[in-house]
Formats: structure tokens, C-alpha cells, sequence
């Protein structure tokens, strides 16, 4: 689905607004404005938005970088090999209240983690931690899972597997042919061409004009080569403009066929339909594969300009990457990832008690 550029500008200068930092660049949860994503990339951001949840877990409970071994709060024995273990959610003990935990609740929850080897990773059956947490946003789906049907004063410990915790040690995306040896094919608005008109949006509330100005320019957050000037505030509105002078196809026929090279990227429009042309974006020092080395098992590291392909997933130059496997008579790639995450591909054991459940 794609989102205006309106909706787009709105979000941009929000967040300027609210935070005073500069805009951000693209990243897994912008939303496209002129890049309608293709099918093969929905599906990776799908996947990369599964890793994001987890990231953004509540207060602790949801690992991120709060017990990463990096910054030492992970105890070291949590490397060691402990048993992979299924998914058992356990009784839920003792008496409890009148509301039960359900989706949307919120939740007050005192919580100890273990691997399977025994080990504490957080807290402790006698000394547990505590968070808040919204039942079914932020939390991995299986501690969101054993939460449901708890009453305020009951407990309960229960084993993940690492599907329904932190993943498994290896993630499996599908890349093209193409994609894999750098080149992109995806769906344009050739419109932000051949319709460059002033837009005006409310902001919902007043502009603060120390960080929103007439005559200043932003990047856009989908294409840092999409600029928007402000031309005209008022009240809650904001009237800009976009720049696209640094664009590859700017005062370019917008045809099938046209071709342009920018910043080491060859541009081609394979076709039009409407104002929706497929473009075709081939970075040769981007790929991860040539052709002649895809074949299923084969292993490459990263380097700097291949992970740029791959940078949603947290990865970093130097990380190996593996062809699992090749499917639809080798149009469709397989790629098997190192899963970032510090507890993935482990088994872990919760014990938790409710302190509090209200609707």
C-alpha cells in the first residue's frame, strides 16, 4: 500500500518538531512515499518488522540491547549450549483476581528469566523485576501468550522455544535473482515528476517555528535525494514544495526505456502503467552473489557495499550470509541471516507473577 508524500511530510515534520532532531533516513518502518515496495521486499519487511517488536519490547522484560553481552549484564554462561526446549506454558498458580489478562490489557508483571541450563539471566524466582506492558504490543508472542487468563496475585512459569521468544539462531529471507546481485526492481509514482505542486497539511497543532522555517529544506526520508521545501506557515498548516533536482530521472522523458546512471546506480524504467513505472536500480558493487556463485550452501561475508542490501536486519560487515536455498527455477533466492538478536536460537524459562490487570 503505498502512503502519500503528504502523509509523509506530516510524519517528517512531527517528529522534527517534537524532538528537534533532523529527519532520519529510510529505514524498515518509514512509510513509502514514492517507492511502492515490491512483493519479494514486503515480504522482507515483514520479517524485519517481526525483529523490530521484539526490539521494542516493554521496560526490559523484552531483551534488546538492555542484557546485551556487550554491555556486560548478560551473564557469560548464557553462551554456553543449554537444551532446546518446545514450548510448554505450565499451570498458573494461586488465587487471583477478578479480571482476567486478555488482548489490549494492561499489565503489571514481576518476572525472573533462565535458560534451560538453569542459569539466571534476569532477576530470580526470589527477586523479581518488574514492568508494565500492553498484552499483545511490544512483549515476544509467547510471553504475550502466557499472560492471557492470568488474574492480579496468581504466578506461572513456562518454557519458550526460540520461535516463540527471540527467533531462531538463523533467519531465512527470499531475495530475486536480481536483487541478491544487486539490482532492485520496484514500482515508482511518476507523478512527484509530472505533478510537482504545492501541498498544504495540517500539522494538528501549531508550528514551532524555531525548528520549522519558511525557505528550509528537508531530505525526505524515503530518497535522502527528495528534498521538500516550506514555502508558506500557517497556524497548523505548513505549505511545501518538492525538490526533485537530485533525482535520477529529473527532466528525463518518463517512458520505458530511458535510461540514467547517478552516484555509481544505473536507472532504468522497464515500463509504465498510469503513473506507476517499474524501475530497475543495478548497483554491481552492491551484490552479495554473482550469478555464478548462487548456488544452494554457498557462503559470502558482507562487505560494506553488499550489506547495504541487507542493513534492515542489523547486520554488519564481515557477517557470513548462506544460500539455504533456490527456488521457481532459480529466480528466487533463499538467503539464511545471522539473527542479531542476543538470546536468539535459545530456549529460555520465565517465571512470573501478576501484580496487576486492568481493561
Amino acid at each position: 500500500m503505498r502512503i502519500s508524500t503528504n502523509i509523509l511530510f506530516i510524519w517528517l515534520l512531527s517528529t522534527l518538531a517534537m524532538t528537534g532532531c533532523s529527519i532520519p533516513g529510510m529505514d524498515k518502518n518509514t512509510p513509502s512515499a514514492v517507492i511502492i515496495e515490491d512483493p519479494i521486499a514486503q515480504k522482507c519487511a515483514v520479517i524485519a518488522a517481526d525483529l523490530d517488536a521484539i526490539n521494542k519490547a516493554s521496560s526490559g522484560i523484552i531483551i534488546d540491547q538492555t542484557i546485551s553481552t556487550q554491555s556486560g549484564i548478560i551473564d557469560s554462561s548464557i553462551a554456553q549450549k543449554c537444551p532446546i526446549r518446545t514450548t510448554h506454558f505450565g499451570s498458573i498458580s494461586g488465587t487471583g483476581g477478578r479480571v482476567y489478562a486478555d488482548t489490549g490489557s494492561q499489565v503489571k508483571v514481576e518476572y525472573a528469566l533462565y535458560d534451560t541450563c538453569g542459569t539466571s539471566i534476569q532477576g530470580t524466582r526470589e527477586e523479581r523485576l518488574a514492568f508494565d506492558a500492553v498484552i499483545g504490543q511490544g512483549t515476544i508472542p509467547g510471553f504475550a501468550q502466557a499472560m492471557m487468563g492470568m488474574q492480579a496475585g496468581q504466578t506461572r512459569e513456562f518454557t519458550l522455544s526460540p520461535k516463540d521468544a527471540y527467533g531462531e539462531e538463523f533467519i531465512e529471507i527470499p531475495m530475486t535473482r536480481e536483487m541478491i546481485q544487486g539490482t532492485i526492481v520496484r514500482p515508482m509514482d511518476s507523478k512527484i515528476y509530472t505533478e510537482n505542486k504545492p501541498i498544504t497539511e495540517s500539522l494538528g497543532g501549531p508550528v514551532d517555528t524555531t525548528k520549522i522555517q519558511v525557505g528550509s529544506v528537508y531530505p525526505s526520508s524515503v530518497d535522502p535525494n527528495l528534498l521538500m521545501k516550506v514555502t508558506a506557515i500557517d497556524g497548523d498548516k505548513v505549505t511545501y514544495v518538492l525538490d526533485t533536482s537530485k533525482l535520477p530521472f529529473y527532466k528525463k522523458p518518463i517512458v520505458a526505456g530511458t535510461k540514467v546512471s547517478q552516484d555509481g546506480i544505473d536507472y532504468e524504467i522497464i515500463s509504465m502503467s498510469g503513473s506507476v513505472m517499474m524501475v530497475s536500480q543495478k548497483m554491481p558493487d552492491a551484490a552479495i552473489f554473482t550469478d555464478s556463485e548462487i548456488k544452494s550452501g554457498a557462503k559470502k561475508k558482507l562487505t560494506e557495499k553488499s550489506l547495504s542490501l541487507l542493513s534492515r536486519f542489523g547486520l554488519k560487515v564481515g557477517d557470513e550470509v548462506e544460500i539455504a536455498d533456490i527456488l521457481w527455477n532459480g529466480e528466487e533466492v533463499v538467503l539464511s541471516i545471522p539473527n542479531k538478536q542476543d538470546l536468539a536460537g535459545k530456549s529460555l524459562v520465565f517465571s512470573i507473577k501478576m501484580v496487576s490487570v486492568a481493561k
